[in-house]
C-alpha cells in the first residue's frame, strides 16, 4: 500500500543531461545558451558532453533559491515590556500622578487659612446672589483691592465686608447683606464706619489712620497714592508732605507760596525736625498760639506717614478749637 506521499522520504533520481563545455573557462552551460556564465566568451563552438545531476537535490536548490529570504526581527511590543518591566512601570506611573498632582495645586492653591477663600468661588456666590456678571465683581475686586482677579486672588472676611457696604452703597439698599454665606458668618460688631468711597486697599477697617486722617478728610484733603493705598508704616516724603499741606492751605483759603519756599530743593524722607519746624511754621500762618512741640522726641528719627497725619491732625483741632 503506498505511503502518505506528504510524508514520503525524498528520494534520489540521477539524471543525464547534456552541457557546454566552455573552451577556456570549463565551466558547464546550458545547450541553448550562448554565452559562458563564467568568462563571458561566446560558446558557439563548445563541445557538448554528458553530465550527471541529481535532480532532487538540484530541484531543491532551485526552490530555495526562488524563496525570498525572511529575516525575522524580534519586536518588543508595548504589552511585553509592561510585563517584563512591572516595578519600573509603576513606579514612573506614582511618578507622573505625584508630578501632576503637585502641578494642580501650584496653579490652583488652598486658601492661606480658614478666614480665607478663593476670589472665584465667593465670585460665583455673589453672580448668583445678587446676579451681577462676572466681569463687573472683577472690576469692583479690582476697584476695592487692586488685587486681580486671577485663580490665586482670595478673599478675607474683612473684604467681604467691604464688598457688602460697596454694594448697600451702588444699589441704595441699605438692608442688602451676602451674611451668611457658604465661606463666612457675619462679622462682628464693632468696626469703625467709613463710607466706602473711603476704603483705603492696603489697610482694614478698624486701622488708626482712618482716624488719624479724618480731620483732613473732613477737609476734602486726599491723603492715598494715585492706588488708593495709604501705607501708613512707609516714611513720609517731602513731595508728599508738599501736596498734602499746599491742599490743605488751599482749602483754608490761605496763600500757599511759603510751603513752596519751605519746600524748595528738599527730597527724600523728613526727618522729626523737619516735619516739627514745618508745623510751627503752620502755626504762624493760622494764628494758632498753642507752643507745646507736636512731635516729642530727643533722637532724629524719620517719622511715619501716619505720625505725619497725626501731626496735620492735631494741627486742625487746635485751628478749630481756637475759632
Amino acid at each position: 500500500m503506498p505511503s502518505n506521499l506528504l510524508h514520503k522520504d525524498r528520494t534520489q533520481i540521477n539524471t543525464v543531461k547534456q552541457v557546454k563545455k566552455c573552451s577556456f573557462c570549463k565551466r558547464s552551460n546550458p545547450v541553448v545558451a550562448k554565452f559562458c556564465g563564467g568568462c563571458g566568451r561566446s560558446t558557439r563552438f563548445s563541445h557538448l558532453e554528458s553530465e550527471t545531476v541529481d535532480a532532487a537535490d538540484s530541484s531543491d536548490t532551485i526552490h530555495q533559491a526562488a524563496r525570498p529570504i525572511v529575516t525575522r526581527h524580534k519586536k518588543l511590543s508595548l504589552r511585553r515590556f509592561l510585563c517584563a518591566y512591572r516595578k519600573l512601570t509603576i513606579f514612573l506611573l506614582f511618578v507622573l500622578l505625584f508630578g501632576l498632582s503637585g502641578a494642580l495645586y501650584i496653579s490652583n492653591p488652598l486658601p492661606a487659612d480658614e478666614n480665607t477663600a478663593r476670589w472665584s468661588d465667593f465670585r460665583a456666590f455673589l453672580a448668583r446672589k445678587l446676579e451681577v456678571p462676572h466681569y463687573e465683581l472683577d472690576n469692583v475686586f479690582f476697584q476695592l483691592f487692586t488685587q486681580t482677579s486671577d485663580d490665586k486672588a482670595t478673599i478675607s472676611c474683612e473684604q467681604a465686608t467691604r464688598l457688602e457696604a460697596f454694594f448697600q452703597e451702588s444699589f441704595s439698599q441699605p438692608d442688602l447683606t451676602i451674611f451668611p454665606n457658604p465661606f463666612f458668618e457675619k462679622p462682628l460688631s464693632g468696626t469703625l464706619t467709613v463710607p466706602t468711597s473711603e476704603f483705603f486697599s492696603d489697610v482694614p477697617l478698624n486701622h488708626p489712620v482712618y482716624a488719624a486722617i479724618s480731620p483732613l478728610k473732613s477737609l476734602g484733603v486726599r491723603c492715598a497714592d494715585s492706588g488708593n493705598r495709604i501705607r501708613p508704616e512707609e516714611k513720609m516724603t517731602w513731595e508728599v508732605w508738599k501736596r498734602i499741606t499746599g491742599d490743605l492751605m488751599r482749602t483754608l483759603s490761605l496763600e500757599t507760596s511759603y510751603i513752596e519756599r519751605l519746600c524748595a530743593g528738599r527730597k527724600g524722607a523728613m526727618t522729626n525736625l523737619d516735619i516739627r519746624n514745618f508745623a510751627e511754621h503752620m502755626r504762624e500762618k493760622l494764628f494758632i498760639k498753642n507752643t507745646a512741640p507736636l512731635i516729642y522726641a530727643r533722637e532724629t528719627f524719620f517719622p511715619s506717614r501716619i505720625e505725619a497725619f497725626g501731626v496735620l491732625s492735631s494741627l486742625i483741632k487746635e485751628l478749630q478749637a481756637g475759632m
